[in-house]
């Protein structure tokens, strides 16, 4: 007799639990103008904090040492910014074109699959048209509305920067309110976590991003010298993607390679894009990518994934960006309360270990 009241409560709290993960994303997605620029903000916070601490050391002024850290910032970006405008304007001109070239290479080269003995008799051509023309133009989609966006992305900059600043004068607040929220039994925990936090962010979010620069120039260069068009666009394109686990990088090297394929009348092109990516793709994952960022994030691959995915439906190429390191972030919160290390462990990447060893 007692039983049932235990299974019907244990409904409740599952009921309740997906209904809270439903008005969360509700809530995400309706806010997200909001939301993006306060997010990116506070992991921009975290990340030049070391920057501000030491202006604020040398100026001794609040005030002059958020501008300063504001234009540490700001200056390398503007640079790179002013560098690539003439080819952004280019390419948001003739994206239309292209997404019809990279169709045209997908269907010269499922012509030829489908030309092969082996293939002749399977109907595999339809489906991977269907499938692959929707992967291509994802990313290309997902520039285009970047650039047809300009207004609300400055928008959201500006409120970005006018938090960030703020966040930079109510730092120790910041961290009094952190600790308040911290139950009594780990309140020691908390404090770990925000350090940990902290070091993580700030690790993963300079050296993905020195990683994305290696890679974007590796690829720009690459593909300038082999002779094909856009070259900054699919490099830089690439560079971004391989945030994404194994079909990052593929799917990366397969927007220049169709193009090449639909545009120039030699196989040689192709080839060597082909050629490039994997050597580019062996020198990041055995050289760049472990000695600039190691495991920082502590995060398996299929989590990572799926929070792209979901980034990605969200809130679109922010959600990208930021997918990683707020699920890295999560599980180190998790990690550091008893009752969610089971939520640390599936996030985690030591699955034969106990919660308590990850960390």
């Amino acid at each position: 007799m007692s039983s049932a009241p235990i299974k019907q409560t244990g409904v409740q709290q599952y009921v309740w639990v997906l209904l809270a993960i439903i008005l969360t994303i509700y809530a995400l997605v309706k806010a997200k103008t909001l939301l993006i620029p306060l997010v990116f903000a506070g992991l921009l916070f975290i990340t030049m904090l070391p920057v501000y601490k030491r202006w604020l050391k040398l100026l001794r002024s609040d005030v002059i040492s958020a501008v300063a850290t504001i234009l540490t910032l700001l200056i390398p970006l503007s640079i790179i910014l002013l560098f690539f405008s003439i080819q952004l304007v280019d390419v948001g001109k003739n994206l239309t074109s292209i997404d019809e070239n990279m169709r045209k290479g997908l269907d010269n080269v499922l012509s030829w699959l489908g030309a092969l003995p082996m293939l002749r008799e399977v109907d595999l051509t339809n489906w991977l048209k269907e499938n692959l023309s929707t992967i291509i133009s994802k990313p290309l989609t997902i520039v285009q509305a970047g650039i047809s966006q300009s207004t609300a992305t400055i928008t959201g900059f500006i409120l970005m920067l006018i938090t960030f600043v703020f966040l930079l004068f109510y730092e120790k607040g910041i961290k009094e309110w952190i600790l308040l929220l911290a139950p009594d039994d780990v309140e020691h925990n908390w404090i770990d976590a925000i350090k940990e936090i902290q070091k993580l962010v700030q690790k993963y979010l300079l050296g993905i991003l020195t990683v994305i620069l290696i890679l974007a120039l590796m690829n720009s260069i690459g593909l300038w010298m082999i002779g094909i068009q856009y070259a900054l666009l699919w490099g830089f394109l690439a560079g971004f993607l391989a945030l994404i686990p194994y079909i990052g990088t593929l799917v990366g090297g397969l927007l220049p390679f169709l193009y090449s394929v639909a545009t120039t009348d030699t196989w040689y092109q192709p080839l060597l894009v082909i050629g490039l990516f994997v050597l580019v793709q062996f020198i990041e994952g055995n050289i760049i990518t472990p000695k600039v960022v190691g495991n920082q994030v502590s995060v398996n691959p299929l989590a990572a994934i799926f929070a792209l995915l979901s980034g990605a439906l969200i809130w679109g190429l922010a959600g990208v960006i930021l997918a990683i390191p707020l699920v890295a972030m999560i599980r180190v919160i998790c990690s550091k309360v008893k009752s969610l290390q089971a939520i640390a462990f599936v996030l985690g990447t030591s699955l034969s270990s106990p919660p308590s060893e990850q960390g």
